[in-house]
């Protein structure tokens, strides 16, 4: 039990003392001061059968209600309040609260832009929330990120590769599907990586058949998997097939007489709920010719799939939008679609005529894309690279580690850990799987086809966020030390 505190435990604290209508503007006390004061007031009672002293003023802290003990405890910073959930039980209840606290806190020390977006509506434990961010902030020697390579080369299961698809089941299990290691050889085959044995399956499709093609693009709902597009790397370019993981079936719907975007390479597929979206993509088919040579179509159409009934709607989206493009990135955060980088590829000199490092978010309920204004965005842009999500953070792997909060909407280059660095590729996979806390990347590109199955998990040291705010809180008193002599 917490013991008695007075009934205006600020109003007795000399540094704290409310002034008179005549006085000037009280200074706001610091954050340390702040966590002395509340250690001086919040005693706690060591002798069982202590009774309230009515007589002297004195009441129990924890019969106070609930906001105003909240809101006593948030003058001080995050390390004080985490030092202060040692003290007493019910204070651990009240600062371990995921948002009650947390969230002012959040917001405070790191400025959203837009509060009232969905992604900040989305945030359901604002704890985690800091933590997260914490870890994605620590230096390299406190670094949370641990990379694991496995070298593929002698593994037959799956063999090396680039241009494949994946995409994460609600089992922990990733499915893989086709790939290239080049224009001649392309693959027909379906692996399942189980993240629980740490072991490659190949599926025996016991019913339809899968083409040998690239390319392509992927997004899981339920036991099923919608793949749209890819190439065959001789004349064929393919529409919509659908992978049932259970009946072990490959099928492809009959949509001629049905709405259907073109069939294309390089666009996204994404799945929000039971409805699949597709934007941009190149068609290869038609070539323009401009002064730089030949370039292909480029698209910048938004397609929705009703996984249901089987039905495609093309969405005219009001207001800006982003442009054409293939390579782009696309990732879902609750009901909103994230899409970046890409560019407008030229085929006769094999080179990218147009990069972006723009990013756009859409609100799949009101249909109207937002193009974000990014903090530090990294200087180049980024295609075809492996990109996944965790929680409310985008990764992309390219020579580095970046991070891109949807929060602040602020990049971070995270630091990593491992024996050996990651090979930097294009047209590989990436895939994070919540249950594990871990993200996998397989295949890509990079002058020749990788042969690397990477590995990268979140293991955040013990005392990393004690250790890191007294860290912060080291280098801001030193800064403000050193401008005080400045002045």
């Amino acid at each position: 039990m917490l013991s008695t505190m007075t009934r205006s435990p600020l109003a007795h604290s000399p540094k704290m003392t409310s002034p008179s209508l005549a006085s000037p503007k009280p200074r706001k006390p610091t954050k340390r001061k702040m966590f002395a004061v509340i250690l001086d007031i919040v005693k706690i009672k060591r002798k069982s059968g202590e009774r309230e002293d009515k007589k002297s003023g004195q009441f129990q802290f924890n019969e106070l209600p609930i906001e105003l003990r909240a809101h006593i405890i948030t003058f001080v910073g995050a390390a004080d309040l985490l030092n202060l959930s040692l003290v007493d039980r019910q204070l651990h209840e009240l600062i371990s609260k995921p948002n009650l606290l947390w969230k002012p806190i959040c917001l405070a020390k790191w400025p959203c832009p837009n509060a009232d977006d969905s992604a900040t509506r989305s945030v359901t434990n604002w704890r985690s929330y800091f933590y997260q961010k914490m870890a994605i902030m620590a230096p390299e020697k406190s670094a949370c990120f641990h990379w694991k390579i496995k070298d593929v080369s002698n593994n037959p299961l799956p063999s090396a590769r680039q241009s494949l698809s994946a995409c994460t089941l609600h089992d922990n299990k990733i499915v893989y599907i086709g790939g290239q290691t080049s224009v001649q050889t392309r693959f027909d085959d379906v692996y399942i990586y189980n993240t629980d044995t740490r072991l490659f399956t190949k599926m025996n499709v016991e019913k339809g058949s899968i083409p040998k093609f690239a390319r392509h693009s992927a997004a899981g709902v339920g036991d099923k998997v919608f793949v749209f597009g890819g190439y065959d790397g001789i004349e064929q370019f393919f529409g919509l097939s659908v992978l049932d993981t259970v009946e072990c079936s490959w099928s492809t719907p009959d949509m001629s007489d049905r709405p259907a975007p073109i069939p294309r390479t390089n666009h996204q597929l994404v799945s929000v709920d039971d409805q699949i979206y597709l934007f941009g993509g190149n068609d290869t088919t038609r070539v323009f010719q401009n002064e730089d040579g030949g370039q292909f179509g480029t698209f910048g159409d938004l397609w929705r799939l009703d996984t249901v009934s089987v039905q495609w709607h093309e969405i005219d989206c009001t207001g800006p939008k982003p442009c054409a493009r293939s390579g782009h990135q696309m990732i879902v955060m609750e009901r909103s679609i994230y899409l970046f980088g890409g560019g407008l590829w030229n085929d006769k000199r094999k080179v990218w005529s147009e990069r972006f490092n723009d990013m756009w978010v859409l609100n799949v309920d009101t249909l109207q894309w937002r193009e974000i204004s990014q903090k530090s965005p990294p200087a180049h842009a980024f295609i075809s690279l492996p990109t996944w999500r965790m929680g409310p953070f985008i990764f992309v792997f390219n020579d580095s580690l970046y991070c891109f909060d949807t929060i602040t909407e602020s990049w971070n280059t995270v630091r990593t850990k491992g024996t050996t660095k990651p090979q930097k590729r294009f047209l590989g996979s990436a895939t994070f799987v919540e249950g594990k806390s871990s993200a996998y990347m397989f295949g890509g590109v990079y002058s020749s086809v990788v042969n690397c199955f990477d590995e990268l998990t979140v293991q955040p040291p013990k005392n990393l966020i004690s250790t890191l705010l007294k860290m912060e809180a080291a280098a801001k008193m030193e800064d403000e030390m050193v401008n005080a002599h400045l002045n």
